[in-house]
């Protein structure tokens, strides 16, 4: 068995993968990563850590990505509510955007978020030369994340940076304000903890393939509205970075310090999601997107 990056406590073998409290803990720090503010500190110390070792790691062309993993590297974890096969779905992605595999169906209930920060616990080949990948997660911290607005989803009906949406009927227009005036009484940023100053909202990006009663499968976007709340200056500028540039200027060096400290990211991790993140808007850009605000409804 070939295990790549073992630290004290560190165990994993084919069928099970285990690390001590303290290894798990030590994941969330080391050398070249971020340093959190102490209010992000104390979110980081509070939230539950999960382990969870990644199921379907032998589809597609994963085992290459798997095997060039390292133990501590971040990783993202999305949620595919359309994902044929599991509605609850959690897809596990480098921080360059390659699929890794999925959280196994009996963890998925512990990931509450959109989106959640993990990193690599363990990483090996077993004894007949399968990549496994055992990763460590801390699924109610909320993440710091970049998503462009697709082009193609403007001028439709959705929610400005800081504004509300245009064109949609009282009833959501109504909604809206509501979420906006609760968001506004925060006075902490939702990420990182600081004294809040903005309004952000968020979006989930939705892809599947539907098909109904045997009928030939179609593709579905949803750009789904996810709610509003409150963050502080540097938070709020990694969001409002331009999908053109992210990476230049003083702003987009600001921002991947912010990066770097929330998400316990080393600069380069930091800067392949920014690339990720601008690969997806171009991709993401060339298509139709159906607008999903139900969630002010609730």
């Amino acid at each position: 068995m070939l295990l790549r990056g073992g630290g004290a406590g560190l165990l994993w073998s084919a069928g099970r993968g285990a690390m001590s409290v303290g290894a798990r803990r030590g994941l969330w720090g080391g050398a070249g990563r971020g340093v959190p503010g102490p209010e992000r500190r104390g979110k980081l110390d509070a939230a539950p850590v999960v382990q969870a070792r990644v199921a379907g790691v032998s589809f597609q062309d994963r085992q290459e990505a798997v095997a060039a993993l390292r133990q501590g590297e971040g990783l993202l974890l999305m949620r595919e509510p359309l994902n044929e096969f599991d509605p609850r779905a959690i897809h596990v992605r480098s921080l360059g955007g390659r699929s890794l595999g999925y959280v196994p169906r009996d963890r998925t209930h512990l990931f509450p978020l959109p989106t959640t920060l993990a990193f690599v616990a363990a990483v090996g080949a077993g004894d007949h030369g399968l990549w496994g990948l055992t990763l460590c997660s801390k699924p109610t911290l909320p993440p710091l994340t970049v998503e462009f607005t697709p082009t193609s989803c403007h001028p439709r009906p959705q929610l400005g940076r800081g504004g509300l949406a245009e064109g949609t009927d009282a009833g959501p227009q109504e909604a809206l304000e509501r979420a906006v005036e609760a968001a506004e009484k925060e006075q902490c940023c939702g990420v990182c903890g600081a004294p809040a100053t903005e309004i952000d909202q968020q979006y989930e990006y939705l892809e599947g393939a539907l098909g109904v009663g045997g009928e030939e499968p179609y593709m579905v976007r949803i750009r789904k509205f996810v709610g509003v709340r409150r963050l502080c200056a540097a938070c709020s500028g990694v969001r409002g970075l331009s999908p053109e540039e992210p990476g230049e200027g003083q702003e987009a060096e600001d921002a991947l310090q912010t990066l770097m400290s929330c998400n316990r990211w080393t600069a380069q991790e930091a800067e392949a999601h920014l690339a990720c993140a601008q690969t997806q808007w171009k991709e993401r850009s060339g298509h139709e997107w159906a607008h999903d605000f139900s969630a002010l409804r609730l």
